[in-house]
């Protein structure tokens, strides 16, 4: 019949046609995705596995080309909780390549290079975007009390991201922000790691270093201000960064020793007296600097005890390395701080003296010459919170630049494995 009869205008099904469909509905699949399935998807992708090899060999060029090709594979067809991983290891690959093109010493009595300035502001939004999508992640997979495994993963990643954010305030100078991010780091992996593991021990050193940082540029403002009123303010503060600095680098020491007994096969509370890891490391404390470094040697002294039979061990000798490090630093800041308070009681007594010859014309503005402030780079910065996350992927025009090779990283430098 005529109802039988194919229209003259109709074209028989072609193999692609069938194709296209099936990939339609795959994509469609894949849209379909919880964000957290997402998520681990870009982790265990070709591209990421690729990007990180790369960056564990320090090849930091082929590293970021692998990461810009799993966006372009993600970011059309998955739901936005799949550029997460690639935001955080653009970031952090980035920041991996400044560090080890700079010397960290004296990153913050340098200036800063345009470029370098570029690379910090498209590595901080990219943490940032990393930082906004697991949160997101996050807050979906706590209404599901049964995804407590993903919750873990997903809190000790926002702790990682944190890390890097830290360390890239650090090297920019901010380090009162970086002492923030550092802290969030450090309450997030004690939700999750035992209290004597290696990772909360580098986050007490982080902060604790960004502590003395900021006391030497607090103490170099103190002798350039002209002004009494912001020099003794300058002062105090310094003193507040130089205390707190050396009470966590306490907490670090205690935490190592912890982990040496652990390594030696030995209960913590069979060495010695370690105080309640619960306690406040910010809280006031009316030892003096040297009765702290003389607590550390006691320490020691007490892991040196159970210690000598696992000399063959490369992690011990590592743990008791970083103790022997840490020890040198409080010495050092006990020594610095009875000079310190020397040069303030002179400056005082100076500043005394020139208040009895002042005459109204001092009152004029003064500049004060010395080094600036680090600030972040001032680059315009995306609104993370209003983009999505697939469109505000930042990348680097391309350039090729000579790479210092040096392997050679300080063990103490809070620093993780580049495949993290």
């Amino acid at each position: 019949s005529q109802d039988n009869k194919s229209s003259p205008h109709s074209q028989p099904m072609k193999r692609s046609d069938t194709m296209a469909d099936e990939s339609m509905a795959a994509t469609t699949k894949v849209r379909n995705l919880s964000p957290e399935d997402a998520y681990v998807s870009s982790e265990v992708s070709r591209h990421y596995e690729e990007a990180k090899q790369f960056l564990n060999e320090g090849k930091f060029e082929e590293a970021l080309a692998s990461i810009e090709s799993g966006i372009e594979a993600v970011k059309d067809t998955m739901p936005e909780a799949a550029m997460a991983p690639f935001h955080y290891l653009y970031g952090t690959t980035l920041l991996y390549q400044l560090e080890e093109s700079t010397d960290a010493d004296v990153t913050v009595a340098t200036e800063t290079t345009d470029e370098n300035a570029d690379d910090m502001q498209i590595a901080w939004e990219n943490l940032e975007a990393a930082r906004i999508l697991v949160e997101s992640t996050l807050s979906h997979v706590l209404k599901d009390a049964t995804k407590s495994c993903m919750k873990k993963k997903l809190e000790l990643d926002l702790a990682q991201i944190a890390l890097r954010s830290a360390d890239l305030q650090r090297m920019n100078g901010r380090y009162d922000e970086a002492i923030q991010d550092y802290q969030t780091c450090l309450e997030l992996r004690k939700l999750h790691l035992g209290e004597y593991d290696r990772k909360i021990a580098d986050c007490f050193y982080n902060i604790a270093l960004s502590n003395l940082l900021a006391c030497t540029e607090l103490q170099k403002e103190a002798t350039d201000s002209k002004n009494s009123a912001e020099g003794t303010s300058h002062e105090k503060r310094a003193r507040e960064h130089r205390e707190a600095g050396i009470d966590l680098y306490l907490d670090c020491a205690r935490t190592l020793c912890g982990e040496i007994a652990s390594v030696c096969g030995k209960q913590p509370s069979e060495i010695f007296d370690i105080p309640d890891f619960n306690t406040n490391p910010q809280k006031p404390t009316t030892k003096t600097a040297s009765q702290k470094a003389e607590t550390l040697r006691g320490w020691r002294l007490a892991i040196s005890s159970v210690s000598p039979s696992m000399e063959g061990d490369q992690n011990l000798m590592d743990l008791i390395q970083m103790l022997d490090e840490i020890q040198e630093t409080v010495d050092e800041a006990e020594k610095s701080q009875d000079a310190i308070r020397q040069a303030s009681m002179l400056k005082q007594q100076a500043r005394e003296g020139v208040a009895k010859v002042q005459t109204g014309d001092d009152n004029r503005q003064t500049t004060v010459v010395g080094f600036d402030k680090p600030t972040m780079p001032t680059a315009k910065v995306v609104d993370l919170a209003g983009e999505s996350a697939k469109n505000v992927m930042v990348v680097r025009k391309k350039k090729k630049r000579e790479r210092v090779e040096d392997d050679s990283k300080p063990m103490a430098d809070g620093k993780k494995p580049k495949a993290e």
